[in-house]
């Protein structure tokens, strides 16, 4: 689910031709996701390791050299020495460097991407937990909600079922 995560979060960030190698597992020759940016192509490294700096340089070698980028995917906090570590070795590699870890996920998760945030952790945002916890509760129980609303027609005020109002 991590790697379907990570597509998912280079597809809403505008990256295109957004291509899984093998979200199931199996063998990806240390290219996880196929992407394009603009006419560079790129290789999302996406791994839950958290030995990253053996992990990374694992990877990267597997990269032929070339004018590309390179997505790092993480699930730890990668410390701004190690990602200067790692753009070097991108950079002597002929790719620009992406990297993905933890808090950088956590605030893009937080933020534009809760769409995602939902549909892989399950974490709603509170007004849309709050919208759903009140239209069940009126929906299981629809004399415990207070009818606050007033029929906008009179041929809606003569509807017997006035559930569909209440709703919306």
């Amino acid at each position: 689910d991590f790697e379907r995560l990570a597509a998912d979060v280079l597809n809403a960030l505008g990256y295109s031709d957004v291509e899984p190698m093998a979200p199931g597992g199996g063998s990806d020759g240390g290219r996880d996701i196929k992407f394009s940016e603009g006419d560079a192509s790129g290789a999302a490294l996406v791994t839950l390791n958290k030995k990253i700096r053996e992990k990374f340089t694992s990877d990267l070698g597997k990269q032929q050299d070339g004018n590309g980028v390179i997505a790092l995917f993480c699930n730890v906090d990668v410390s701004p020495s190690l990602k200067l570590d790692f753009a070097k070795d991108a950079i002597a590699k002929g790719h620009r460097l992406e990297v993905f870890d933890l808090e950088r996920l956590r605030s893009l998760l937080d933020t534009s991407l809760k769409q995602v945030r939902r549909r892989y952790l399950g974490i709603d945002d509170e007004i849309a937990a709050r919208l759903r916890s009140e239209v069940t509760r009126l929906l299981r129980f629809p004399d415990a909600v207070a009818d606050k609303s007033r029929a906008p027609t009179l041929l809606e005020s003569l509807l017997s079922n006035q559930l569909p109002r209440r709703l919306f």
